[in-house]
């Protein structure tokens, strides 16, 4: 009985003994970790709060824009020269630096004289510009117009007429030659000749007779058409032609020109003289 008692109450030693163990490690660890938690959180404290070798810098960094140190200050008169220098112009050259100086009223003053003979000037080059314009240049040029008037041109009415009297004569201008005026007596001659082409189409009349015996004192030159619906047509076709081309380009002075038209188509005719 004793020894089992003994061996019970050895056995009850170990366990408590074991647990006393644990017990004390579980502290120790607990501790370690409390220890561990306070240390990170002074840490973290340090880091974030700049430290005074930080500081200080930051300071110094702010103050340097504000305050030179004192081997750069310069002086008020030395500002005043350097800014002087810099705005006053350059004797040798015609090149401004500046516009600043010491003494800006006399400044203003200066460049007011300046400016008075500018206007002056100004005022000289107008009356200059506009004095030419009072002489009699146009009067010359009147004159220069009267000695070569342009020459006085009849024109016929009818607007078909008017429109190839004008394509002949705008012809004539581009060659530099003048223009022919409108003859009415040679325009009635026309109108006779293109009665007889519409019979016979010749510069032979149906009697047998030559084309000029209508009136030999002013026909002199003729031009002759049929089938062309308007005066451009008829013009392109004579100017395409070189014998028609030379009758409306001629030494001639006058013209009459003429349309007949009949169920069988249209006849022009054109006459020319002097």
């Amino acid at each position: 009985m004793d020894e089992n008692k003994t061996k019970t109450d050895a056995g009850k030693s170990l366990r408590y003994g074991r647990g006393s163990v644990l017990l004390s490690l579980l502290l120790a660890f607990s501790a370690l970790i409390c220890v561990w938690t306070f240390l990170y959180r002074v840490n973290d404290a340090t880091s974030d709060t700049p430290s005074d070798t930080q500081v200080s810098v930051l300071e110094t960094e702010e103050l340097v824009p504000n305050e030179l140190p004192d081997y750069l200050e310069v002086s008020s008169s030395e500002e005043t020269a350097v800014t002087t220098q810099e705005t006053l112009p350059d004797e040798d050259h015609a090149v401004w630096t500046g516009i600043v100086t010491e003494e800006p009223e006399e400044t203003t003053s200066e460049q007011t004289d300046a400016t008075e003979p500018s206007q002056e000037t100004t005022t000289e080059t107008t009356a200059a510009a506009t004095e030419p314009s009072s002489e009699p240049e146009v009067t010359e040029t009147t004159a220069a117009t009267e000695t070569t008037p342009a020459p006085s041109v009849n024109a016929p009415s009818d607007p078909t007429m008017l429109e190839l009297f004008n394509l002949v004569n705008d012809a004539r201008a581009e060659q530099g030659l003048s223009p022919l005026s409108w003859s009415s007596s040679l325009a009635a001659d026309a109108a006779a000749r293109a009665q007889e082409i519409a019979v016979v189409f010749s510069h032979t009349r149906p009697d047998g007779s030559e084309w000029w015996t209508v009136d030999p004192d002013r026909m002199y030159g003729e031009n002759i058409a049929a089938g062309q619906t308007s005066a451009q047509d008829v013009f392109n076709s004579w100017w395409a032609s070189a014998g028609h081309k030379a009758n409306m380009l001629g030494n001639y002075t006058t013209c009459g020109f003429a349309l007949y038209c009949t169920d069988s188509g249209y006849y022009w005719v054109q006459e020319f003289g002097y």
